[in-house]
């Protein structure tokens, strides 16, 4: 029905993915698919309130794993019945880390580049037919959670996250092409902004060393989400598709 409103979310167990579980969840009608790369990680999920109407469904998804990424949505079809998606937020991802560029071994990057970009074309893909399937007016959804570390006109600005901001910095550009080939539903990058997750205390900490401690910036996690909510919800193909945004909406430079 197009007064429910569906959002897969993945990353969904901790930080900002939990907590944009939480948010969605605390609004009417709306179906919640929180994606996990392990079910027994995710019962925290399932005693959030939930507003009236709304519910929740867990899937198993690894986006580093095409297999797993295609069982868990032919799952949203076989086994919970639902023929479209309305909001798809690409959240999981692999986190800072701050050894020098000149210091990795290739292999230790190429995790990065598998998560943080591979991995969320290989979910868009498999979630276009359901996005293209929404009955919004305003067109299906996908939001792929990006970092301003990815930008390289910020570059020399920047925490020492090379391998990281360079698996970001992918990611934005299968998101602009991606926009540029797919007219029928609204695709972006978005910067959330310094969150106060604990994977990212944790990295702001052990940076210190490198560059400014940034930890009293970080912003709660519930405020953050509930502002990529409102960027979410105000969303269009006129206004966002495209293009790569800031925490407030404002459009950041690739």
């Amino acid at each position: 029905m197009s007064s429910t409103t569906t959002v897969l979310i993945t990353g969904a167990n901790r930080g900002i993915g939990q907590g944009l579980v939480s948010a969605y969840l605390g609004r009417p009608n709306t179906t919640v698919v929180a994606a996990v790369r392990n079910i027994a990680t995710a019962e925290s999920l399932r005693s959030l309130p939930k507003s009236s109407g709304s519910h929740l469904i867990v899937i198993e998804i690894d986006v580093a794993s095409s297999d797993s990424i295609r069982r868990g949505i032919k799952s949203l079809t076989a086994e919970y019945e639902l023929d479209s998606l309305d909001i798809v937020i690409a959240n999981a991802g692999m986190a800072v880390k701050s050894s020098k560029l000149i210091e990795m071994a290739t292999h230790d990057i190429q995790p990065f580049v598998d998560v943080n970009a591979y991995g969320q074309l290989k979910l868009f893909r498999a979630v276009l037919p359901l996005l293209r399937r929404s009955k919004k007016a305003a067109k299906g959804k996908f939001m792929y959670m990006s970092s301003i570390g990815g930008s390289l006109t910020t570059m020399d600005n920047m925490l020492p996250a090379a391998a990281y901001g360079a698996s970001k910095a992918l990611g934005n550009f299968f998101v602009k092409w991606l926009s540029l080939e797919q007219k029928d539903v609204v695709i972006w990058a978005q910067h959330p902004g310094l969150v106060a997750t604990e994977t990212a205390k944790a990295a702001l900490e052990d940076m210190k060393s490198q560059g400014p401690d940034l930890t009293a910036l970080a912003l709660p996690v519930e405020q953050v989400c509930q502002d990529l909510l409102h960027l979410t919800e105000n969303a269009t193909l006129e206004t966002t598709h495209g293009k790569f945004l800031g925490p407030n909406g404002e459009e950041l430079p690739w």
